[in-house]
């Protein structure tokens, strides 16, 4: 079975809190934090929120991958309940171009890489993976 990323995309909140920031609200250093964490700066969401940077990252990732926003929103059309194993879209005979993961947890990443299929949604991106099918994930949380 073979695959690839057909697009990424990322966003990040827009306030910077540098290393400086923190040390004027908590008794540290620039240094300190650097040496023990490799951390120059982070983010913080002011405005934001997962869902709103999961919609800009999901819309970058879909523009790389040329895919429309309208062409994934036609995609979907059914619900089923995630513990289904025998349903539709745990088959290669139910016929889809592709399946969309949003949010996809890295415990949820980490079954699809592996092969591990205890859920329906699990056992659908195993199938559209082997069905050389798009599987399009946007990932929730963003591991170190």
């Amino acid at each position: 079975m073979s695959f690839y990323i057909a697009g990424t995309g990322s966003a990040l909140p827009e306030k910077v809190v540098t290393n400086d920031d923190m040390s004027r609200i908590v008794d540290t250093s620039d240094e300190w934090i650097r040496t023990r964490t490799g951390i120059a700066q982070r983010h913080f969401c002011t405005r934001e929120n997962a869902a709103s940077l999961a919609v800009s990252a999901a819309r970058q990732a879909l523009e790389r991958a040329g895919i429309s926003p309208e062409e994934l929103a036609g995609l979907a059309d059914r619900l089923y309940d995630n513990q289904s194993l025998g349903a539709g879209p745990a088959s290669g005979s139910f016929l889809t171009r592709g399946m969309v993961v949003v949010p996809c947890s890295m415990k949820t990443l980490a079954g699809i890489v592996s092969g591990y299929s205890d859920t329906l949604l699990l056992r659908a991106a195993d199938v559209t993976l082997k069905e050389r099918r798009r599987l399009i994930l946007v990932p929730r949380e963003c591991p170190m």
